[in-house]
């Protein structure tokens, strides 16, 4: 399954900064899937996407209060993440509100299914 779903500026008002269930993107997906949740991953109706670059820059960005503007996500399925697994990146911020990000083994229990980008 190769999905797309259009971020919006609706989305990104309504957003909360720093929660994984009510961010932007979340919303987004919440509209067509039955869960969501968006970290260093986007898990999806009980699968994970490994969030490239891209994503993870708007993600840092939307949760500083930066300026963002509306896109595209596009979640591509694939094997190759099943013999490959990436290390989560954990964004946490600190008890005075500046965020940072880590990275994180990923967890043997989580099966990755594929990769999540910005498609336009």
């Amino acid at each position: 399954m190769n999905k797309k779903k259009q971020i919006t500026q609706q989305h990104i008002d309504n957003g909360r900064k720093g929660y994984t269930r009510g961010c932007a993107i979340a919303l987004a997906l919440k509209q067509e899937f039955f869960s969501a949740s968006v970290s260093g991953w986007v898990y999806v109706d009980g699968k994970y996407y490994q969030a490239q670059d891209d994503v993870l820059d708007w993600i840092r960005d939307f949760d500083s209060e930066k300026p963002v503007k509306p896109f595209t996500i596009e979640l591509i399925e694939t094997h190759v993440l099943d013999k490959f697994k990436p290390q989560f990146v954990v964004h946490t911020s600190d008890r005075l509100g500046f965020h940072k990000a880590q990275k994180a083994p990923t967890p043997p229990d989580i099966k990755m299914c594929g990769i999540v980008r910005i498609a336009d």
